[in-house]
């Protein structure tokens, strides 16, 4: 009986994980970084423009989620690979998760990163030279 007062539960955050629009697993930072150095993946950062600016990592495009719900949402994505897998990231990743369900609804390979920035440079992702 225990387990039936659950399930309802239990389906709830079944629904609630496969909506977010990619795959339920995550892949070991290791694994994204060798994604990027064969060129089989691409590093999509959707942190807003100022948050790029103060600091980015070298193998990232910058394409901020505002942009990507915007009206001229449709003229960037053209600029976005289909043959490839795209992992978005943002400051802690939430952002990540929205933007890869947006990419998803539009034909596109996506894996969001459920880590924050900082993270992503302690696990020895580059950042980019500041000018």
């Amino acid at each position: 009986m225990r387990t039936m007062l659950h399930l309802p539960a239990l389906l709830v955050l079944l629904l609630a994980a496969s909506a977010n629009g990619a795959e339920p697993t995550t892949p070991s930072l290791a694994e994204v970084q060798k994604s990027l150095q064969e060129e089989k993946g691409i590093l999509l950062d959707v942190r807003e423009l100022r948050e790029w600016e103060a600091g980015h990592l070298q193998a990232a495009q910058s394409l901020p989620l505002s942009e990507l719900k915007g009206a001229e949402a449709e003229a960037k994505l053209k600029s976005l690979p289909k043959d490839k897998l795209i992992y978005t990231h943002c400051a802690v990743g939430y952002r990540a998760g929205v933007a890869a369900k947006l990419l998803a609804e539009q034909g596109y390979k996506v894996q969001p990163l459920k880590t924050s920035y900082q993270s992503l440079v302690e696990a020895g992702f580059a950042e980019a030279v500041k000018e």
